[in-house]
């Protein structure tokens, strides 16, 4: 998939969520870029933690959802305790 089409389809969130402020939401775009973007050969994964309100999981679990689809990637989701720990990969078998 082309990039630049990759960034414009992770723009796309479903209305209900539109008005909602991801936490993260620049952090966790460049970090799941990076992975998508890098040489296969310098960069496999990178790891985001924060902070997350309960309120916020289900427009987060989206938001991760599309960035994974926009990018081609994969991703592990960990919230525990108000926390939160997202792993971007290259997806398995890309080296």
């Amino acid at each position: 998939m082309d990039p630049r089409l990759a960034r414009s389809l992770v723009e796309i969130r479903d209305e209900m969520y539109a008005a909602v402020q991801i936490p993260y939401e620049g952090t966790l775009r460049a970090a799941a870029a990076t992975v998508a973007n890098a040489p296969t050969h310098s960069i496999n994964a990178t790891r985001v933690v924060g902070v997350l309100g309960s309120e916020d999981l289900s427009a987060f679990e989206v938001f991760v959802a599309r960035l994974v689809e926009g990018y081609g990637i994969e991703a592990s989701v960990c919230v525990e305790d108000g926390t939160f720990a997202v792993r971007f990969s290259r997806p398995t078998g890309d080296s």
